[in-house]
């Protein structure tokens, strides 16, 4: 959706409420997307302002065109549909676990993953410094977990084999 039909909703919501407020905030999502904050927020302060969170439209179809087929050994890939949106691909390599981050715009992050085997017959996956106390599990059906000192904090079913 363009910012002017993002504009036209959010006016539509706000003019079709009953409550009549001089602030107010509406959140956006959108059906299936696995990041858990907002795509976009509206708000009228009293004017109207729009901040889109989530992935644009065409950095969504770039990362959904995305040809993975040089990971020759590859484990799993996730789409990350948040602020920062990427592909996540796991594979190895010489026997070591990799993670890249491959984002629409070209650019590529590597990270380097020791890897457990879970007694529910998944794979655990974390930096071999792990400062964060942050790590992954990949469960038997594809599904990438992320957790930390909170517990989990995503859960983003595969993207592609």
């Amino acid at each position: 959706m363009t910012d002017a039909e993002l504009a036209d909703v959010a006016k539509t919501i706000r003019n079709e409420s009953d409550a009549k407020a001089e602030k107010t905030f509406i959140g956006f999502r959108i059906e299936g997307q696995t990041y858990s904050s907002y795509w976009a927020n509206v708000s009228f302060d009293p004017d109207y302002q729009s901040t889109v969170i989530g992935l644009s439209a065409s950095d969504y179809q770039t990362l959904t065109a995305m040809d993975l087929s040089g990971y020759t050994e590859q484990v799993g890939s996730w789409l990350r549909d948040g602020a920062l949106g990427h592909v996540m691909v796991l594979y190895k390599k010489d026997g070591n676990y990799f993670i890249d981050s491959v984002f629409a715009s070209g650019g590529r992050n590597t990270e380097s993953y020791a890897a457990k085997s879970t007694p529910e017959g998944g794979i655990r996956l974390e930096t071999p410094d792990n400062k964060f106390g942050e790590y992954y599990i990949l469960k038997q059906d594809g599904t990438l977990e992320g957790w930390g000192e909170n517990g989990k904090y995503m859960v983003l079913p595969p993207f592609r084999a």
